[in-house]
């Protein structure tokens, strides 16, 4: 049984016959039968009953479709949450300025960044442009401002 079966299960449901949800999902009608077949044999339960008039859940079909909600809903929430970790910036980044450009952009920087990213956290450091070269050639720092350093 896989996530894609339990929506089918829910949808025929929710849809009350399996012609219904062939039209609500999109998918024809002996593939939804097979699908329900598929996860009662499995289970080794009857979870519909089959009617002229549609379907009604046994016991077993009500336990089903309660948990089945469940997952679905836990599945599509942790989905979520990982697209939104990935198109949100976050975490911490390192950065250093000489002094004299520290003194001028530290502050904007940082207030743009909260607003904009308010997952990202900065970390400013203030030195010279010969240790701001240093830190970015050994990965110390995720970026820096430089003056002509030859």
């Amino acid at each position: 049984m896989d996530i894609r079966q339990l929506r089918y299960f829910v949808g025929i449901v929710d849809s009350g016959s399996f012609s219904a949800a062939s039209i609500r999902l999109g998918v024809a009608q002996p593939s939804l039968s097979q699908h329900v077949l598929q996860i009662e044999k499995s289970l080794g339960v009857e979870l519909l009953v089959r009617t002229a008039r549609g379907v009604t859940l046994t016991e077993s079909g009500q336990n089903l479709y309660a948990r089945a909600i469940e997952i679905i809903r836990a599945f599509d929430g942790a989905i979520d949450e990982l697209r939104d970790r990935s198109l949100k910036p976050n975490g911490q980044v390192t950065f250093a300025f000489p002094s004299s450009v520290s003194n001028v952009l530290t502050v904007p920087l940082a207030e743009t960044v909260r607003h904009e990213f308010p997952q990202v956290v900065l970390r400013a450091m203030d030195a010279m442009s010969g240790h701001v070269q240093q830190w970015l050639t050994e990965a110390k720092i995720d970026f820096g401002v430089l003056y002509d350093v030859n």
